[in-house]
């Protein structure tokens, strides 16, 4: 902490590399979709939810010099994708 204090950013200790973890990463995708097939194509609707419970999944943690103090990322939310393919 204190040489990322002097130096503004993150130093890490390169010596202690591994020790500790991050919590573990879980992330529930769901997908919905309707294909509809016709002689020459086949059409697809879809929704896809990515992370659909919506979890907090740490990143990383780094050093914020403007706080000073040590600060959490956290992965994407939850992100709905709506989709329409048409395939000949």
């Amino acid at each position: 902490m204190d040489e990322s204090i002097e130096a503004e950013e993150t130093v890490f200790d390169e010596n202690r590399a591994f020790e500790e973890q991050n919590p573990a990463y879980f992330r529930t995708d769901l997908r919905i979709s309707l294909k509809k097939n016709k002689p020459k194509s086949t059409r697809t609707w879809a929704l896809d939810i990515q992370n659909a419970t919506n979890r907090k999944n740490v990143y990383g943690s780094y050093y914020d010099p403007t706080e000073g103090e040590i600060m959490t990322s956290y992965l994407t939310p939850l992100i709905p994708i709506l989709s329409y393919r048409v395939e000949f």
